[in-house]
This record gives C-alpha cells, structure tokens and sequence, in this order.
C-alpha cells in the first residue's frame, strides 16, 4: 500500500492517487507561475502584506482589548471593594449608633430611677417631718385624761366643754368647767 504524503489519508486506489499527484501539479504549476511574473508577484507580496498588516492590527486590537478589559475589571473590582469598605463601614457606623442609643437608654433609666428614689426619700422625710409636727390625736388621750380628771366630779365627761388646740397658745388640752 502506498502513502503519499505521510499526514493525509492513505490512497488506496491508482486512480485516486494520480488525480491527487495531478492536483499537486497544477498548484505547484500555478505557483511557479506566480512566482515568475513580476506584477502577480507584487499583487501577491501586497496580498500578503495587507494579511501580515491586519493581523498585526487586530494583534494589536487584541493587544487594547485585554489592556482596556483588564483596566475595565480592575476598575469593577475597585468599585466592588470601595462598596463593600463602605457597606462594611455603615453597618459599623450603625452597630456604633446603636450601642451608644443603648447606652443613653441605660443613663437615661438609671437616672430617673435615681431620681424616682430621690423623690420617694423626700417624700418620706417631709411625711416624717409633718408626722412629727402634727399633734397625736385628741381622741384618745382627751377621753383617758378626762376621765381620770374627773373621776369624782359630778359632770360627766361627755359635759366637759374643751377648746381646740389651735386655739391654746402655750399647752393644751384646755378644759373649762
């Protein structure tokens, strides 16, 4: 079996394989003929340079593209990091305004119940103080003291005309017969 040439399929057949060498022998025909006129020649050397020319423009192009992309996703991952620094810093700012709306919460109950306690102990200091301006009650010591005044009299006690205590000037009771 013949291979010719080594990377194509190989060619079983005679007649396959002469219109194969026919076909190499007109491009290779075609290009020496190319080659051989000058202005073919320059058409296909400017040919091929507009090709090498654009290649090396969109190898360029490529070249801008990546730069302008890389700058494009730098700047997206800056702006990223910048809004999460600034998120982060937020809900800090907020954790913060929190604790301290927290903490003027506590002053402000501690120091009204201070000054609830305050108020309750004057409260209780003036009660103790009227308490102990204001006279014991009449009733029951007028009653005992009447009657063992007048134990022998003969009015009863209930007779006894007495005079209020804010109409005494010096002592009280006084009692008139």
């Amino acid at each position: 079996m013949f291979t010719f040439p080594p990377n194509r399929p190989q060619i079983e057949s005679d007649h396959a394989l002469s219109s194969y060498i026919a076909r190499l022998f007109h491009e290779l025909t075609q290009a020496y003929e190319l080659l051989l006129d000058p202005l073919r020649r320059m058409a296909l050397d400017a040919k091929l340079r507009i090709q090498e020319a654009r290649k090396q423009r969109y190898a360029n192009f490529d070249k801008k593209r990546k730069a302008m992309l890389e700058e494009l996703e730098e700047a997206e991952r800056a702006d990223r990091e910048a809004k999460s620094a600034e998120a982060t810093k937020k809900q800090r700012y907020a954790q913060e305004a929190e604790h301290i709306r927290d903490a003027g919460r506590r002053l402000v109950e501690e120091r009204q119940a201070e000054l609830r306690r305050q108020q309750e102990e004057a409260e209780r200091a003036e009660k103790s103080a009227q308490e102990e301006l204001e006279p014991p009650p009449l009733g029951v010591y007028l009653t005992q003291s009447l009657s063992t005044l007048y134990a022998g009299s003969r009015r009863a006690p209930s007779q006894v005309n007495t005079i209020p205590p804010s109409a005494s000037s010096t002592h009280w009771p006084n009692i008139h017969i």
